[in-house]
C-alpha cells in the first residue's frame, strides 16, 4: 500500500520530513484486522486449540520487537541529546494507537477469521482432500541436495540475488545523501522477489514428498526466512563500505536493520509458507482414491 502511494505521487508531491514513516504506522494498524483473521483461520485450519493466544501473539510477534529496538536506540539517542530521540508525549501516543486501535482490530479479525474456518469445516464436511495416518512413518534418509540446509541457502540466495541492485540505491538513499526515485522498479523487484520465493520453496518441497519426507510445514517458512541472513549480511557488508562510526551512529544501523530484516523473515516466511500450504492442497487434491 505505502509502495503504491510513493508510485502514484500522493507523497512525493506532498513530501514532509517523516511522511513514509507515518504512512507505515497508519497503514500496519489498519491492516491489523487482516493480520489477525489469516492468523486465526489458519491457526483453527490447523487444529489449534489455543487460539486466544494465537491472536495475541500475532498481535506482538512484531510490534513487541519493533518497540524493544525502538526503546534502546531512543535511549540512545536521549544519551547523546540527539534529535532523533522522541520525546515521551509521543511514545504515549503510539502506545496509545497500538491499545486501542492495533490490538483491537488484531483480536476482532482473530474472531472473526476463527468463526469463518469453523463454519467452512462444519460446511465441507473436512478440511483437507485425504486423511493423514495417526503413526507418523520413519523419514529415510536424503541426499545431500534434499537436505533442510541446502534448501535454506537456495531459497535464501535466490531470492536475495533478484533485489540484491535495488538493495544498493535503497540503503543509499536511506544512509546516504542520494535520492531513490525508481519506485517502479522497486515495485517489481519486490514481486519477483514473492515469485521467486514462493516457487524455489514449492520446488524444494516437491522434492522432499518424493523422497517420503513430510515434514514441510516449518521447513517452508524457515527457507522464506532465510532470505533475511542474506539481507542482513549484506546490511553488515554496508556498514563497513561508509563512513560510520561511534554507539549512536552504529546502534541505529544495526538495530533498525536487525528490525527490518525480522519484518522480512516474517514476510517471506508467510508467502512461503502460504504457497507451500496451497501446493500441498492441490496436488492432494488430485489423488484418486480408489
Amino acid at each position: 500500500m505505502i509502495m503504491l502511494i510513493v508510485i502514484v505521487g500522493c507523497i512525493a508531491q506532498y513530501y514532509e520530513r517523516g511522511a513514509v514513516a507515518s504512512a507505515a504506522v497508519v497503514c500496519y494498524m489498519l491492516t491489523a484486522f487482516i493480520g489477525g483473521f489469516v492468523s486465526a483461520a489458519m491457526y483453527q485450519t490447523l487444529g489449534g486449540e489455543k487460539w486466544a493466544w494465537n491472536i495475541f501473539l500475532t498481535a506482538l510477534s512484531f510490534t513487541g520487537p519493533v518497540f524493544g529496538v525502538w526503546c534502546i536506540n531512543n535511549t540512545i539517542a536521549w544519551g547523546y541529546g540527539s534529535t532523533s530521540a522522541f520525546p515521551f508525549g509521543y511514545i504515549v501516543l503510539l502506545f496509545g494507537l497500538w491499545a486501542c486501535i492495533t490490538f483491537p482490530l488484531t483480536v476482532l479479525g482473530g474472531i472473526v477469521g476463527r468463526r469463518r474456518s469453523q463454519k467452512r469445516a462444519e460446511t465441507k464436511g473436512r478440511t483437507f482432500p485425504c486423511k493423514t495416518n495417526r503413526l507418523a512413518r520413519q523419514v529415510p534418509s536424503c541426499h545431500w541436495y534434499q537436505a533442510p540446509a541446502t534448501q535454506l541457502v537456495a531459497v535464501g540466495f535466490l531470492p536475495f540475488s533478484s533485489i540484491y541492485i535495488e538493495l544498493h540505491y535503497i540503503f543509499n538513499s536511506i544512509w546516504g545523501s542520494k535520492i531513490y526515485t525508481l519506485y517502479g522498479m522497486l515495485l517489481l523487484a519486490f514481486l519477483m522477489l514473492l515469485c521467486v520465493a514462493a516457487t524455489v520453496t514449492v520446488l524444494f518441497t516437491y522434492f522432499h514428498l518424493n523422497a517420503e519426507d513430510y515434514r514441510w510445514w516449518w521447513r517452508s517458512f524457515l527457507s522464506g526466512s532465510a532470505l533475511s541472513i542474506f539481507f542482513y549480511a549484506y546490511c553488515i557488508y554496508f556498514y563497513f563500505q561508509t563512513g560510520m562510526y561511534g554507539l549512536l551512529q552504529s546502534s541505529f544501523f544495526f538495530l533498525y536493520s536487525a528490525v527490518v530484516a525480522y519484518g522480512l523473515a516474517l514476510v517471506m516466511g508467510c508467502v512461503s509458507f502460504g504457497a507451500t500450504f496451497w501446493f500441498i492442497l492441490y496436488i492432494y487434491s488430485s489423488i484418486k482414491v480408489e
